[in-house]
């Protein structure tokens, strides 16, 4: 059976209703959704249409009610509108998304019913906002109100290159952005593409609309308004503590090593609890202090950009990490070379945590590669990516400690803090020969150094 034999029966039956919501007809004749709609429009009246809606046979989801809502009258879904607003909030049905779908004619008409229709001032806008742009040019502004005026001179972005914001706002930062307020569901910005001389407005533009979405360039997760605002006052703490002076290999150092003391490796990752949008979304990751090795990746290149560092997020199949681009590295003879180096970000972030010499900092593919070996002679191939055979320039260990020292995250003699704890667990180790007594003591020493780390396994043994 198909679908003209459906219309054959529905051409012959009284109760067409009673056809048409029946489910098993939807599956015996193989019913796609547009021919359900031409169905629906040709067989049944406007109230059988919007009881059909309402009563939800088939149990459509948001999206297909919203289409199937397009294909009422403009008086009729006015009414629904007006009287069902219980059943549109319980099924998530955005009024704008069911204006925008109609026709000029159709959106038209609505715009000149809306204010009878018991919206409010916002919902009214966004439907503005959502207009065809042939409907717009002929809506009469002259009466209008600013907030509508306003509204209608909204763009919203259809530029799929722009991926992360498709369908929401296209904010312009030359004019009042209180014009934006009460629209926060539908706009969302891509904090990395903005202008330099727009980030103070942005930052205005979150206290307008708290509710709004901020997105990067992974484009697996979005952070809050807030957050974004956290992190980015954090992060200018983090550039005003460094010293212009410094070369670009002792900044990179500066800003892995405080990337590490910020942020974790996000502790449920595999688990059910896991939200990989959450632990891939720059600001969000800054914010609550977890993430993963993308997103993780994304927040040390997005500083280094703003200390003028190149770098490019790599990626292998099962982990990303950075090239860092035309950095000069210092040698042993004084002098400098130029040129491509790679950085893990998330291998290095307990080294730098705990004050320990970060052993994935710039590096050559080669060295980063033979840390992809573990202890059983297993490839894990962490850092395998065949475009990185040229990156041959490291940074000797001499050099290294040279660098960490000049920023004051090693001594004089260029060690890391964690030697001091090495050597009091010798001292400990050496002068009590009894065994309880001296795991005890090796506890209280690592408290001395490392409280929060003693602590959590303090917990774990309770």
């Amino acid at each position: 059976m198909d679908i003209k034999d459906l219309e054959k029966l529905l051409e012959t039956t009284d109760d067409k209703y009673a056809v048409l919501s029946n489910k098993s007809n939807l599956i015996s004749y193989k019913i796609t959704l547009e021919q359900l709609k031409d169905l629906l429009g040709k067989f049944l009246s406007d109230e059988s249409k919007k009881r059909f809606i309402l009563e939800n046979p088939y149990g459509y989801n948001v999206v297909t009610l919203t289409d199937l809502l397009g294909i009422l009258s403009v008086d009729t879904l006015s009414e629904i509108l007006k009287n069902n607003k219980e059943f549109l909030q319980e099924k998530k049905i955005l009024t704008y998304e069911i204006i925008k779908r109609l026709k000029t004619e159709d959106q038209l008409k609505f715009v000149s019913i809306m204010e009878n229709v018991g919206l409010s001032l916002e919902e009214k806008r966004k439907i503005l906002v959502y207009l065809n742009p042939d409907t717009k040019e002929k809506i009469d502004k002259s009466n209008l109100s600013y907030e509508y005026k306003t509204a209608l001179e909204m763009h919203v972005e259809d530029d799929f290159k722009n991926i992360e914001t498709i369908g929401k706002i296209i904010v312009d930062f030359n004019k009042d952005l209180e014009i934006y307020r009460g629209l926060d569901d539908i706009i969302a910005i891509n904090a990395l593409k903005i202008r330099e001389e727009d980030k103070e407005k942005l930052l205005q533009l979150c206290d307008i609309c708290p509710n709004m979405i901020i997105r990067d360039n992974l484009m697996i997760g979005q952070s809050t308004a807030q957050e974004y605002k956290n992190a980015e006052k954090w992060i200018d703490s983090v550039i005003q503590e460094i010293n212009p002076n410094w070369s670009d290999v002792e900044k990179v150092a500066y800003i892995d090593s405080t990337i590490g003391k910020k942020i974790s490796y996000t502790p449920d990752f595999g688990t059910e609890l896991f939200e990989a949008g959450d632990a891939r979304a720059l600001w969000k990751i800054i914010d609550s202090g977890y993430g993963v090795c993308n997103g993780i990746a994304q927040v040390e290149k997005y500083i280094l950009e703003k200390l003028g560092i190149k770098s490019e997020i790599i990626s292998s199949n099962k982990h990303s990490f950075l090239r860092l681009k035309d950095i000069s590295l210092p040698t042993k003879n004084g002098e400098f070379v130029v040129g491509d180096t790679l950085l893990d970000p998330t291998w290095n972030l307990s080294n730098n945590r705990y004050g320990a010499m970060p052993p994935y900092f710039c590096v050559s593919y080669e060295q980063i590669r033979s840390q992809d070996i573990n202890k059983y002679g297993t490839d894990t191939q962490c850092h395998k990516n065949d475009n990185l055979s040229d990156v041959t320039l490291s940074l000797d260990e001499e050099m290294l400690r040279n660098a960490f020292k000049t920023i004051g995250l090693a001594g004089k003699d260029g060690y890391f803090p964690i030697k001091a704890l090495f050597d009091k667990s010798e001292e400990v180790d050496k002068s009590m020969p009894i065994e309880e007594e001296q795991i005890s003591r090796q506890l209280d020493v690592l408290k001395e150094y490392y409280p929060n780390f003693a602590m959590l396994l303090d917990n774990a043994f309770k």
